[in-house]
């Protein structure tokens, strides 16, 4: 009897840690599970519905912003919502089960959404009513991938409460947005209605497709998406409804960075907003709207591995310390002034400094007596110099918000023999140069023709 005991205790647990719970038994009585479309509303359902709560700690919260409950085949989700007008509601579609993706579908049995009393408003409850449109998208794949991720829900009733404006400004790069969400408390069936503030980002190796203010989705910064915020609607400066949290970065994106050490600092909270700059609105005055052509671009994973393969490759983000680099190696120093290049490895992440052909040999007279013999009548036709200088590397990684940045890595001096004719250089202006070292440790050796005094070249 106690092994009986405890094991139905852990299952509780378990089922309450849940992110979709399952709805089980309740008070004795199965739940059952109504067909699909059904407008009759069923008293069980209803009264767990009624069960549920929501709150605003603060006493001074968003009005427009509540929780939504959804119930299907007996599995639970916690969602926010935003109330768009008095009697329609916006959220992610992937807070809605895949058999409600559908316009016009019966949702009464379904979804149920509560607004909290806030100030200047009581808490006030609704039925759903029909699903307006919804986006159907592939929830395990990355949401770089995603176009739109919106739902439009009609209520039952109308709320007496006050409701957003939409804005089709898009969201822009490093403005702060204010953030409402529901945080799903397992203690209790209620949530708490939270803020947070949240910037936007371009150009990401988490979403490379998010380059401007009208892009489909677009990654955001320093905000968190807690069961219970799905959905959650980002305000502007204006108080209008710009984007709504659609998920989190992709797992597998994540462990890869981490597992590939590319990150050049500690990575900041990132998550992926839906733009209501490309929202199609099934409802209002707005429905008809122009949607910017930068919402219909091409998505697909042989683009996303291009783009985020050009992050991690591109020279010019090493442009900057290639220069200082070049200014520190290139000074005039004893017999040659050098030219340094930069090669990089096979994935194209590193480069690394190494001398090319020299510019010209320098200051001669202040080392050619090193090369005479016989009583100072002769010079050498043939010597051999060693010179080592910083061995430089210049590491792409990824800052706090997946942006590549360029990190010079140097750890140790790099050798190099260098073969010249003393007595060419002397009498003739001009010698060869035989260069030997190692490049990403591997034997390089090259020789170049006519290196002359001539440094103006």
């Amino acid at each position: 009897m106690k092994i009986a005991l405890k094991w139905n205790f852990f299952l509780a647990l378990l089922l309450l840690g849940s992110c979709a719970r399952e709805m089980g038994k309740k008070e004795g009585k199965e739940f059952r599970k109504v067909p699909r479309n059904q407008t009759h509303i069923d008293p069980d359902i209803q009264e767990f519905f009624r069960s549920q709560s929501a709150y605003c700690p603060s006493g001074d919260c968003h009005p427009s912003v509540g929780s939504l409950v959804t119930l299907e085949r007996g599995k639970i989700k916690y969602c926010t919502a935003t109330l768009v007008a008095e009697d329609v509601l916006l959220t992610s579609s992937n807070c809605l089960p895949r058999n409600l993706k559908i316009p016009n579908v019966s949702c009464v049995n379904n979804v149920y959404a509560i607004f909290p009393d806030v100030y200047g408003y009581r808490e006030e409850r609704s039925l759903c009513s029909l699903i307006l449109a919804s986006d159907s998208l592939k929830e395990d794949e990355d949401p770089a991938l995603w176009k739109n991720d919106f739902a439009f829900i009609k209520l039952k009733t109308p709320l007496n409460r006050q409701f957003a404006q939409i804005s089709k400004e898009g969201l822009q790069e490093e403005e702060s947005y204010a953030v409402w969400k529901m945080e799903y408390e397992t203690t209790e069936q209620r949530a708490g209605l939270k803020w947070e503030s949240c910037s936007p980002f371009y150009d990401s190796y988490a979403n490379p497709f998010a380059q401007n203010n009208s892009s489909p989705m677009i990654t955001v910064r320093d905000c968190h998406l807690n069961e219970g915020s799905l959905g959650a609607p980002l305000f502007n400066r204006d108080g209008e409804v710009a984007a709504i949290f659609s998920a989190k970065m992709d797992k597998s994106l994540e462990t890869y960075i981490h597992n590939n050490d590319i990150l050049s600092e500690e990575m900041a909270q990132i998550q992926h907003a839906s733009n209501l700059a490309c929202a199609k609105l099934p409802f209002g005055p707005g429905r008809d709207g122009a949607i910017d052509k930068e919402c219909f671009k091409s998505v697909n994973i042989a683009l996303l591995d291009r783009y985020r393969s050009r992050l991690l490759n591109s020279r010019e983000i090493h442009r900057e310390n290639m220069a200082k680099v070049e200014q520190e190696l290139e000074r005039p120093e004893k017999y040659f002034m050098w030219d340094v290049k930069f090669y990089s490895n096979k994935k194209g992440n590193i480069y690394e400094a190494h001398f090319g052909r020299p510019k010209c040999f320098f200051n001669l007279k202040n080392w050619i007596d090193e090369f005479f013999y016989r009583w100072g009548r002769r010079v050498s036709s043939w010597a051999q110099i060693e010179v080592s200088i910083p061995k430089y590397a210049l590491k792409t990684k990824l800052n706090s918000v997946l942006r590549p940045v360029s990190i010079v890595d140097q750890t140790e001096m790099k050798d190099y023999k260098m073969e010249f004719s003393p007595e060419d250089a002397y009498f003739g202006k001009k010698t060869y140069v035989k260069i030997a070292g190692q490049l990403f440790d591997n034997e390089s050796e090259e020789t170049f023709l006519n290196v002359t005094n001539n440094c103006s070249q």
